[in-house]
């Protein structure tokens, strides 16, 4: 497999089944849609983890990634509001 935010190849788990299918036959059979949620809080500490720089990775195009075979029909980014009281 291959991780989607940097592209380096990894070997799964050990019997566990590929989540996302087995690939674009898949499509062929069923029209899906997709919509993904990108918490940006936790995108960019995850990125940061792996040492990824934050402005190297698009929300919209790894959304795309996530949805691999299927139509992407939304993407939504959520970020927390700034507590400016303190």
């Amino acid at each position: 497999m291959e991780c989607f935010l940097t592209g380096k190849r990894f070997k799964p788990p050990q019997g566990r089944p590929d989540p996302l299918g087995s690939g674009p036959a898949l499509g062929i059979l069923f029209m899906q849609r997709a919509t993904v949620f990108v918490d940006g809080a936790n995108l960019y500490h995850a990125l940061k983890s792996v040492g990824v720089r934050a402005d190297r990775v698009g929300p919209y195009k790894a959304a795309k990634k996530l949805a691999k075979f299927r139509t992407l029909v939304e993407m939504r980014y959520y970020i927390a509001e700034i507590d400016r009281m303190r």
